[in-house]
């Protein structure tokens, strides 16, 4: 999650680790998105075995 924050950083968003178990987010004037790398209680870490079974789709022109 860290270099993911960092990156935003550089770019000029104000970043939080808002709860290092789960949750980042990144903000720029009124709007913010969320990093959601665990599930709340630690157990749904998101790994390489998730992200084999994620599903894909295009933002802001990129395929994620």
């Amino acid at each position: 999650m860290g270099g993911a924050l960092q990156a935003l950083a550089r770019a000029g968003y104000r970043t939080e680790l808002t709860d290092p178990l789960w949750l980042a987010k990144a903000y720029s004037g009124p709007y913010f998105i969320d990093l959601i790398f665990s599930s709340g209680n630690g157990i749904g870490t998101v790994d390489e075995y998730w992200l084999r079974r994620a599903a894909t789709n295009r933002v802001l022109d990129r395929d994620h």
